[in-house]
């Protein structure tokens, strides 16, 4: 990223998997937080390809899907494991 952020990369992207876990994506820092909003604590990091922009959930809550804009790519997230299962890529700036 070059420059200071637009108005639209300050906007927080997150998605609730259960009521009150959320994964919040950290794009400067290239992971997604689990964070447990019931207790405002982060659970754990996750590692995922460059420039983390928007995550999707699952229909039965079993994965997190992160568009990685600089990376080229999208990373799967195991909610179970909490870890990445897959890297795709999917061409420029999904």
């Amino acid at each position: 990223m070059q420059g200071a952020p637009t108005a639209d990369e300050k906007k927080l992207r997150a998605a609730a998997v259960e009521p009150t876990v959320a994964y919040v994506v950290n794009r400067l820092d290239n992971n997604v937080a689990v964070v447990n909003a019931g207790v405002d604590r982060v659970l754990a990091r996750i590692p995922v390809g460059r420039g983390p922009r928007d995550l999707a959930v699952s229909p039965d809550n079993t994965l997190v899907y992160v568009a990685n804009r600089t990376g080229n790519s999208v990373s799967v997230i195991d909610t179970t494991t909490r870890k990445v299962t897959a890297t795709v890529a999917v061409g420029t700036s999904p």
